[in-house]
């Protein structure tokens, strides 16, 4: 590719101000924030002119106010986990090579590591490090790009990548994540609904402080993400000029589209073919499987109708980073060169050998199952091996209750389906709801009418996306024809008649004994989670620190307008000293020595040598609450009273973790689970924050 391709596309001097834009959004945060702390710094010193009770709890709110903020704005170190082993450059030659011609085309550097990610994606980044100094270029390419994009698509996908290189988006893209991290955790802090700020907000003049503090953050919150989207939209535009610049338009806006076609295809075959394999204890060679899942004509043409559907609703949107597909697709073919020749080769033979890179993505995707105990299967190997032993399993389980049904009696089984659903049990470890208990009873019937199809001489063809069997001229789909019984979309009649024609409707449903061995009930054998936690009066030392703070502002507040002695400082500091005693204590007193969980137990080891074990099945009832200054779980047993865990000496992140082990075995041995509004709340904006 010539060097002259990228020079050659239109300058665009809006950009710079654009970049200019940016900077002053991102110092203008920090300024917002350290106007706000200073105000309350300021409304903190003017209430403790005059000692009074209000005045002394809003001066004190205030200053927490001015700390939660201050903290908030110090950097953190980014701390980059990669999503799976780094390709190596001599085992995949001609991805490297694909990779270097763009570099060199854009004059830019390599990234330091190229990996491979289980989604139909494409990123760069500038990772590690600390405010970006320190930090490394890291390029992440998805699996299913390569079964799907010919090489010239997949040559103009990195070359919008790199284009954000040579734009220094990711530069800029590091300041900008910083200053949006400080603002996030600064309403996080002065929203939450524990510790200091929110024991002091039971006082009305405190909680409208802290409502109007929050208010103005938030105002702002709302102006930066409006900017910023708008500022990376852009981007995005100019990320496309450049890469139609190096490998042509019409190339990247068809790569463009099959992304959307490509996401749907690969979120269908992993629920319909992948994830079920898995929980079989089996692992199909993933890049393969999809190419040829994918290829299958009912799969193609699905995914394409409903891609087509999605990019035709898709409407601009002033709080998405990107533009819309039609918004791309127009500014690349007016603006875009058309020139680059197109290469039609599979983005795939690109690619080596990838199973060791991809068992590494698989690890970072799962990391609760030991892919080392799982079965690798071939496709073609699949039914034989996987799906006829677990239809076995799952009718031999209720062979009584099929006995006296023949296949011509579906129709009238689906009618009373939650009549069937009341006597099939649900799987162990799970309690169903009233459709998945249906959804239940359903697979049993097509699987007992896929096992007599079996025995009576049918050849079962497995193709991506459809299970059917073939005898002659003959084709039947069990669990299709079910579904479109409990759809209404075939009659009971209709029904009866193709099981006649097919000779097949005086089948008997239950299996014949030891038809097929059974399979491994638990073949997956993940590793046993354990989670163990011990308090440590050191998770303490932020109240400390935070405490000292506030009492040396007290102390200066008190010697300014109070008392002119250096007796003041002595009383507050010996008032302080007492209560860091008093909290030790209390540690001390409250905090249990050690936490373990496992999918069997919770065990407690208390400091007074205690120790309790408590099986998940032995408890009734599981409360998590916010408790004035602290967060606690109360687990009433069935036979012994109640238990109460309190995040007493436990960071935040730990007590989370805990918080998840707890709902996810409570709820596998059906135990009830309630948590306060605010909690739930707060873990579920945590878990969808953006990265």
């Amino acid at each position: 590719m010539p060097r002259s391709r990228v020079r050659s596309a239109p300058r665009r001097p809006i950009l710079v101000l654009w970049a200019i834009l940016t900077a002053v959004l991102v110092a203008t945060a920090y300024v917002v924030a350290l106007a706000i702390a200073a105000g309350c710094g300021y409304l903190s010193l003017v209430m403790f002119g005059e000692l009074s009770f209000i005045r002394v709890m809003v001066g004190l709110a205030a200053a927490v106010c001015a700390v939660s903020i201050l903290w908030s704005l110090i950097p953190r170190w980014d701390r980059f986990t990669p999503p799976s082993q780094a390709f190596d450059p001599a085992r995949q030659p001609r991805l490297f090579q694909e990779i270097a011609a763009i570099a060199d085309e854009f004059e830019e550097p390599m990234p330091e590591s190229v990996y491979l990610i289980l989604e139909p994606n494409a990123w760069v980044a500038q990772r590690g490090g600390l405010l970006g100094f320190g930090s490394r270029r890291v390029m992440a390419i998805g699996l299913p790009l390569f079964s799907t994009l010919s090489v010239a698509e997949f040559r103009a996908i990195l070359a919008h990548e790199f284009a954000h290189y040579y734009g220094g988006d990711t530069g800029f893209g590091v300041f900008i994540e910083r200053a949006r991290d400080s603002l996030i955790r600064s309403l996080e802090s002065l929203s939450s609904s524990s510790g200091i700020l929110a024991a002091l907000s039971r006082l009305g003049a405190v909680a409208l402080l802290r409502f109007v503090v929050v208010s103005l953050f938030g105002l702002y919150w709302r102006l930066f993400l409006w900017l910023i989207m708008l500022t990376s939209r852009q981007w995005e535009y100019r990320a496309d000029e450049l890469a139609c610049a190096v490998a042509g338009a019409t190339p990247f806006v068809s790569g463009l589209r099959k992304l959307t076609q490509t996401a749907i295809e690969w979120r269908s075959f992993l629920e319909t073919e992948f994830s079920p394999a898995l929980q079989m204890g089996v692992r199909l060679p993933l890049s393969e499987s999809f190419a040829r899942y994918r290829t299958a004509p009912q799969v193609s043409r699905g995914a394409a109708a409903t891609a087509d559907e999605l990019l035709a609703a898709e409407k601009p949107d002033v709080l998405h980073s990107h533009p819309t597909f039609r918004q791309r697709a127009a500014r690349a073919l007016v603006h875009g060169p058309t020139a680059a020749a197109m290469d039609e080769r599979p983005a795939g033979s690109l690619l080596a050998d990838t199973s060791e890179v991809e068992q590494s993505a698989l690890k970072v995707a799962l990391p609760g199952v030991r892919l080392d105990r799982l079965r690798p299967v071939a496709w073609e190997r699949l039914a034989g091996e996987v799906f006829v032993p677990s239809w076995y399993a799952f009718a031999a389980e209720y062979r009584e209750l099929l006995a006296p049904y023949q296949v011509r009696h579906i129709p009238d089984l689906v009618l009373r389906l939650g009549a069937l659903a009341a006597k099939v049990r649900d799987p162990k470890g799970a309690l169903l709801t009233r459709e998945q208990r249906a959804d239940r009873s359903a697979a049993l019937l097509w699987n007992a009418f896929a096992l007599a199809l079996l025995d009576s001489g049918w050849e079962l063809k497995v193709e991506p996306g459809e299970c059917s069997f073939v005898r002659g001229e003959g084709r039947l789909n069990p669990s299709q024809l079910v579904a479109q019984l409990r759809a209404a979309e075939i009659s009971p009649s209709d029904f009866r008649t193709l099981v006649h024609v097919h000779d097949v409707a005086a089948l008997p449903l239950a299996p014949a004994e030891r038809l097929f061995p059974t399979p491994d009930p638990n073949p997956i054998e993940p590793e046993s989670p354990q989670l163990v936690i011990r308090p440590r009066a050191r998770v303490l030392r932020w109240q400390w620190l935070g405490g000292t703070v506030v009492f040396t502002f007290l102390a200066v507040v008190l010697w300014l307008t109070v008392l002119r002695s250096v007796l003041v400082f002595a009383g507050v500091g010996l008032i302080a000293l007492c209560l860091f005693v008093a909290d030790l204590l209390w540690f001390r007193r409250r905090a249990p020595k050690a936490i373990v969980a496992d999918s069997k137990h919770l065990a407690i080891t208390w400091r007074d040598g205690r120790q309790q074990r408590i099986a998940w099945p032995s408890i009734l009832l599981a409360v998590h609450t916010a408790q004035r200054l602290a967060n606690q779980w109360e687990l009433t047993l069935k036979s012994e009273g109640s238990v109460f865990i309190r995040d007493t000496g436990i960071d935040s992140d730990r007590w989370a973790i805990l918080r998840n082990f707890i709902i996810h075995f409570a709820n596998q041995h059906s135990v009830g689970v309630t948590e306060d509004s605010s909690i739930s709340e707060a873990y579920r904006e945590a878990s969808e924050a953006p990265e």
